[in-house]
């Protein structure tokens, strides 16, 4: 018999459908949420998911069920410009919102059938905490935006 692990993508892909329902449409946050890094933002706010690594452990010796720990980043990024008719505070208020969403979804979401545990990467810290999302600024294609990356750890067992 062959073995039939889980896909990593499969993953990524059900967590980025679960942030466009939560942040894509009439009176949510966000333009549009990407299954993959784009080569080209014409949008924003844009969140993409994106594969980060997986950690593979053999469940047992002669079985070839495994227990999948799969990492996604999940990138946020704001056009940084009055163009976008937005204040400063505006912007940075967005952003915030959607760190908001992107928590109420991962907190509502921590099993379903895709996963056994959907969370938050980094575990505890000394301070009791989770790994911090990075938020900064960046250039890209020539164009400010305000940018935030969240790390997310998936189990998902064969």
């Amino acid at each position: 018999m062959s073995a039939d692990t889980k896909n990593r993508e499969t993953v990524r892909d059900a967590v980025a459908t679960l942030f466009a329902s939560a942040l894509v449409g009439d009176g949510k946050p966000c333009a549009e949420v990407a299954n993959c890094q784009k080569s080209k933002i014409t949008t924003t706010p844009l969140v993409m998911v994106m594969s980060a690594g997986s950690s593979r452990t053999q469940k047992g010796i002669g079985t070839s069920k495994y227990n999948n720990v799969f990492f996604l980043e999940v990138h946020t990024l704001i056009r940084d410009s009055d163009d976008t008719g937005l204040t400063d505070q505006q912007r940075e208020d967005l952003l915030d919102l959607i760190d908001k969403e992107i928590s109420d979804t991962v907190a509502d979401n921590e099993t379903n059938a895709a996963w056994d545990r959907l969370t938050f990467a980094g575990g505890k810290s000394r301070s009791g905490q989770g790994e911090r999302s990075k938020a900064t600024k960046v250039t890209w294609d020539g164009k400010a935006y305000l940018f935030e990356v969240h790390q997310l750890e998936v189990i998902a067992n064969d």
